[in-house]
Order: structure tokens, then sequence, then C-alpha cells
């Protein structure tokens, strides 16, 4: 193996930083591959961020390098492809959570959050509904 392939596979295991969610996200929300101008327009108008044209561009290859996207060019304007998938991202980071929070205690999680997060009536009936999909078998409690 070549240092380049071991720095690599660093570089993909890497978390991701803040700015790098934060383009991430408007890269998942777009509905098909995004340019880098309609990027940047999302940045600045749903997350208030008016970054340089340089300064996504550091981030795209920083993500890039981290497996993350690519980018290409049709015609003039260069694309952005998300190459992992928001689900994907979000299990790999809640899994990781679990695991040094609760010592990979799924059940512990669900337990803090439970009691540490649901605040109406509504988010609890909406758990209990999840609860009931997962062991059909079960008869609710009255």
């Amino acid at each position: 193996m070549k240092s380049d392939d071991t720095i690599l596979i660093l570089e993909q295991d890497k978390n991701l930083s803040s700015c790098e969610k934060r383009i991430m996200k408007a890269i998942w929300d777009a509905t098909e591959d995004i340019t880098i101008q309609e990027l940047m327009d999302t940045l600045k108008n749903r997350f208030e961020k008016d970054y340089k044209r340089t300064t996504v561009m550091t981030f795209l290859l920083r993500l890039s390098n981290k497996g993350f996207l690519f980018t290409y060019r049709k015609g003039r304007p260069a694309y952005i492809h998300p190459l992992k998938t928001e689900m994907e991202y979000m299990t790999k980071t809640m899994q990781e959570q679990i695991d040094f929070w609760f010592d990979g205690d799924t059940s512990h999680f669900l337990s803090f959050a439970a009691e540490n997060t649901i605040k109406t009536q509504k988010e609890k009936k909406a758990l209990q509904s999840v609860l009931r999909k997962m062991n059909p078998e079960e008869k609710p409690e009255e």
C-alpha cells in the first residue's frame, strides 16, 4: 500500500466538521446533482452562510477526499454528486454516539432520548407507535 492510499483511508474515516455537515445537508436535500453556485445560494439563503467560492471549493475538496462526493463538469457549470447518502451518514454517526455514550446499548440510548427529549404528547404517541411497529405481536398497555 502506498502512503497516498493510507492517507485516503485515514481521510475517509474522519468525521465531518460543522461546515462540512452543513454543505452535505444542502447537497443531500437537493433533488438532483447540484451546481456549485446552487450550493452557494442554498448555504446563503437557508443557512445564512455567505462563503466565498474558494472556501466552498476547499470544503468540496475535503469532502471529496473523505469519500462523500465528487464533482464533475457538464457543459460550463460544475456539479456535485453525493457518494454517501444522508441515511448512511446518520446511521454511522448515531452508532458512534451510542457506542461512546451508551457502551453500544441502543436501549439505553432510547431510554435517555425518551426521558430527555420528548416534550409533547404527540411525540410520546409517535414513539409508542414506532415501538408497536417493532413488536407487532405485543398488545398495547391500557
